[in-house]
């Protein structure tokens, strides 16, 4: 049996689904099949894949379950005339069609669309060549309703679409990489135990309507997930930093460990970030660094210990502001906690340990002591709450437990403290 077919034409249909937009998209494929020389007439049979060049991986298939490059199970019905036939990928209203997510256009493996075809006599043949999907950007430039994105180190491939479990991506960059520039929705990205050793650099995306995207733990992972600044065998040396979060707007962080990085969290140029859950230990000079207008929430923190000489448990800087509740800071020889130069540092149920500073305000910075269910804590510090220059501390004397400091509270010239 002899067998061509030519044409792709693309055509972008975002579809109304629940009330309100989908993510998912269709595509218009048309071509041509012969049997034996001759057009086919009558309703053939058909089975699509999406795939890479080499065909060995595929990111999805007509039936939803065909993932390995295999051919799919199920097969779609489509009328033929003369040879010509027309049929939107995607379209789930067609008997056997799985529907179609835009964000796996967003990757950037070249992805190509493969064909079986059957009669009904001769059964399915391969229609070749696999024809490359054209302008995949438009298909994936936005995204109209939740995304979940999977990663795993350990049997993840970031060639995969990462939108199943067990087509995970291996790296969060590459997760973050393939979220659409536009989002409407929340994202989430679930990320399997393990360790990671990357340095991710989160930017690049435009959250509408106070959409979020979260970077959390996988629920169904009974181990830790742990980012890594250090490379094997020297794991270590600090080589990198953990999260950089760039013009970043709306970034959520939760239930992720950092180790051995120059900074675990860094929100920078205007970012916003609620980061919860997390341990910050052997980092080099920062556990949460904020700067340059961003701002930042942090709950429920850890951050113990640092390595470099300058090292800041959480720094908050130029024109930012942050808000801590309920962390704990420890072993940090410069100072638990600092906010300078015009940014705002609020701190509730915290405690700083074995510190030269627990806490304190550089030049124009603003920090406030707030009541909450308990107090704040400042332990075995050289100076347990310092001002220095030009700088306002407030609620010190109210809300924060001094114990074994060598200077409970330290007031340079030109800073002012309120009760």
């Amino acid at each position: 049996m002899k067998k061509t077919h030519v044409g792709l034409i693309l055509i972008l249909a975002l579809a109304m689904a629940g009330g309100g937009w989908a993510q998912e998209v269709e595509f218009n494929y048309n071509g041509r099949v012969k049997t034996q020389g001759q057009p086919f007439d009558g309703t053939g049979m058909f089975k699509f894949s999406l795939v890479s060049k080499t065909a060995d991986l595929t990111f999805w298939a007509n039936d939803g379950t065909s993932l390995d490059g295999s051919e799919p199970t199920t097969h779609v019905l489509v009328a033929v005339q003369n040879g010509f036939f027309s049929v939107d990928i995607g379209d789930t209203d067609l008997d056997g069609m799985a529907s179609l997510d835009a964000s796996l256009f967003n990757g950037d493996e070249k992805v190509y669309l493969r064909t079986w075809f059957n009669d009904g006599t001769h059964g399915f043949e391969v229609l070749s060549p696999d024809r490359k999907v054209a302008n995949p950007a438009l298909l994936g430039s936005q995204s109209f309703h939740e995304i979940t994105l999977y990663v795993n180190t350990t049997s993840g491939d970031d060639r995969y679409s990462g939108l199943q479990s067990n087509k995970a991506k291996k790296t969060i960059q590459a997760a973050w990489d393939a979220l659409p520039p536009l989002i409407r929705r929340d994202a989430i990205i679930y990320v399997y135990g393990g360790t990671y050793r990357e340095d991710a650099w989160l930017t690049g995306k435009t959250l509408l309507d106070n959409a979020t995207i979260t970077i959390t733990k996988d629920p169904a992972s009974a181990s830790d997930v742990l980012v890594s600044g250090a490379d094997e065998p020297a794991t270590t040396t600090i080589v990198r930093s953990g999260f950089t979060l760039v013009g970043q707007k709306n970034v959520a962080v939760s239930d992720i460990d950092f180790e051995y990085c120059g900074a675990a969290i860094k929100a920078e140029k205007g970012s916003t970030l609620v980061v919860s859950d997390c341990n910050m230990t052997d980092c080099g000079s920062y556990g949460l660094y904020v700067s340059e207008m961003s701002s930042a929430e942090a709950t429920r923190l850890t951050i113990a210990r640092a390595i470099w000489t300058w090292q800041w448990g959480v720094r908050v800087t130029r024109s930012s502001s942050a808000r801590l509740d309920s962390c704990t800071i420890s072993d940090y020889s410069t100072c638990g906690a600092t906010v300078t130069y015009l940014s705002e540092l609020y701190v509730k149920d915290t405690t700083a340990t074995n510190a030269y500073s627990g806490f304190s305000a550089g030049a124009l910075g603003y920090v406030n002591f707030i009541s909450g269910t308990g107090n704040n804590h400042a332990t075995n510090c050289t100076y347990g709450v310092r001002g220095t220059t030009n700088s306002v501390v407030d609620g010190a004397n109210d809300y924060v437990v001094f114990s074994g400091c060598g200077t409970d509270t330290d007031a340079a010239t030109g800073a002012v403290f309120y009760h």
